[in-house]
């Protein structure tokens, strides 16, 4: 009641059918072709296809050509919000009559919804490659890709009329009322570049190293922020016999901005884990001793501007120890 403005029970049914065909036009060649239908009571019907092709140069090159589209339809808080206030107004703790040409309540409208929401829509283009060198040894995927979104709902600010069963007198014209609708208003692209590294040094040694670029134009500036340009990270793990083995890990995040919240600084993350495996006739198992962040604390989420006092997420040092035990 009241987040919807309505006392009575409310219900969504959706109902979704996916289908996908792979074809092996050739020996170097596979297509592969799919679908998603959904129905739902509070938007159109919607499809989302998707189809691409696969093509091998060799056992150790691959490449693959992909487009996909997919739609997010607006849930019920969207569909239907109409969360107000109101409050009556006293003089020496008696409810002020009505008739007197002063403000008997105060009313303010805080959320609506724009009753013609449409679906969200991301359409996604991309090149990826998989390939093995040095005996398989090494394996490198990447992907280029381009991303563009269309219909992103969100909430606009503006004037708030007083409701439809609120008497024009017990609004205070003196008092601003303003309200966040929900409307579809916000465009933006995603073009970017990722790539990892799987390189098996020796049988005892691998090196994982992974990382992606990524920029974001929107007519939105809190869209066009919300996702790091840069990140990276480095994964060394390595068994010095069948008990003990070790991993230790690096990750770097870029600055960036939460479409709800705060920009976040640059990071950087440093997780060590030592472990010890351990056989019976009736179990096996391990026993680690885990450190993550090693470097100094840092915040992945920091409190929405219209909440200061709401605390940070900060993450610190920890160190546990992980046991597990196999039947």
């Amino acid at each position: 009641p009241l987040y919807l403005g309505k006392d009575d029970s409310v219900s969504h049914r959706q109902q979704r059918a996916f289908a996908t065909i792979e074809w092996s036009a050739s020996d170097n060649n596979v297509i592969n072709v799919g679908a998603l239908v959904e129905e739902h009571e509070l938007s159109e019907t919607e499809i989302s296809p998707r189809v691409s092709l696969t093509h091998t140069f060799n056992r150790n090159h691959k490449i693959r050509f992909g487009v996909s589209q997919a739609k997010r339809g607006p849930f019920i808080f969207e569909t239907m919000a109409d969360q107000s206030f109101s409050q009556d107004l006293t003089s020496g703790g008696v409810p002020i009559p009505p008739g007197l040409g002063i403000p008997t309540s105060l009313y303010e409208q805080i959320i609506l919804s724009d009753q013609d929401l449409k679906s969200e829509k991301i359409t996604s283009r991309e090149i990826a490659y998989f390939g093995e060198f040095l005996n398989s040894a090494l394996l490198v995927n990447g992907r280029v890709f381009y991303d563009s979104i269309s219909r992103y709902i969100d909430t606009l600010r503006e004037s708030a009329p007083p409701g439809d069963n609120v008497p024009d007198d017990i609004t205070d014209p003196a008092s601003p009322n303003t309200m966040l609708v929900f409307y579809n208003v916000t465009e933006s692209t995603t073009t970017g570049a990722e790539i990892e590294l799987d390189y098996h040094i020796d049988s005892s040694l691998r090196l994982i190293a992974s990382g992606a670029l990524i920029h974001i134009r929107s007519d939105s500036d809190a869209a066009s922020r919300s996702a790091p340009q840069r990140s990276y990270s480095f994964l060394v793990s390595k068994r010095f016999n069948n008990n003990y083995n070790s991993s230790l890990g690096y990750y770097f995040v870029e600055g960036f901005k939460w479409m709800d919240a705060r920009g976040t600084d640059d990071y950087r993350i440093l997780d060590l884990r030592l472990s010890r495996n351990f056989r019976s006739n009736w179990s096996n198992g391990s026993i680690s001793l885990v450190l993550k962040n090693l470097l100094d604390d840092y915040s992945d989420y920091s409190s929405p501007p219209r909440n200061p006092t709401a605390p940070q997420v900060i993450q610190s040092t920890q160190a546990y120890i992980d046991f597990r035990l196999n039947f």
